[in-house]
Formats: C-alpha cells, sequence, structure tokens
C-alpha cells in the first residue's frame, strides 16, 4: 500500500492531477513534499487540483478534527504551502450549495511556477520526517 506521504507519480506523464481530500491528513512538510512530487510528475502546461475543508474564519489558521483526524487549513495558510511547494494558484472556486453547517469546501487550480520551483527552503526537500 503506498500512502500519500510516499506517493509519487511517474514524471511528466500526467495534465491533471486531482487531489480530494488528502492535504487535510498531511503534516505541512508532508504537504509540500507532496505537491512537489505531483508537480514532477506533471507534464508542460500540466494542472493539480486540490479540493479539500478550507477555513475562511479570520480568526483560525487551521482546526484540528478529532473524529479523522484531519486538518483544515485556512486559505492564506494553504496558499503559503502552495508556493513553498515551488506552485501557484492559477483558480479557485468555493463549493456551492453546500450544508452551512460544515466546512467550506473549494477547489483550488495550481501549476509549477518555475521561479518558485528552484528558491524552496531546503528544509522541504529532505526525504527523511521526524514526528
Amino acid at each position: 500500500m503506498i500512502t500519500e506521504q510516499d506517493f509519487s507519480p511517474s514524471a511528466a506523464t500526467y495534465d491533471l492531477i486531482w487531489v480530494q481530500w488528502v492535504i487535510g491528513h498531511l503534516h505541512d512538510i508532508d504537504c509540500v513534499q507532496f505537491l512537489r512530487r505531483c508537480a514532477a510528475g506533471l507534464k508542460p502546461c500540466g494542472v493539480i487540483v486540490l479540493k479539500d475543508n478550507v477555513l475562511i474564519d479570520e480568526d483560525l489558521t487551521f482546526l484540528w478534527d478529532r473524529t479523522d483526524s484531519s486538518v483544515a487549513r485556512h486559505m492564506r495558510y494553504l496558499k503559503l504551502l502552495i508556493s513553498l511547494s515551488g506552485l501557484q494558484v492559477i483558480m479557485e472556486a468555493r463549493q456551492q450549495d453546500f450544508p452551512s453547517e460544515l466546512l467550506p469546501v473549494f477547489m483550488i487550480a495550481i501549476s509549477v511556477a518555475p521561479s518558485l520551483l528552484t528558491d524552496t527552503p531546503s528544509i522541504f526537500s529532505s526525504t527523511s520526517r521526524n514526528v
């Protein structure tokens, strides 16, 4: 079985990689490394779409869900992780007609940001992780 922490698509293979309700189960560093591996799996002009719960309340940076051990991140924080991954947001949309008692769900289209990919701090390039 391959986990999100170990998933590594074949290089330059995909036009689209759809990531739905996955990143909420990854630590920040694992999320950055996962997104970088997904980016390496994209063909030129390929896109990654993230679909996940996203916080928009200004008082919260993240929210941990005890029932499934997932984390919902604030949109600004999620965009920081995307940027640290060497990627850029090209479009975002909120899921419509979703029950108001649930966290908002967003689809975020991201692509490789060539200038950022080479300038990402080395802490995120490590393949090992200490918990």
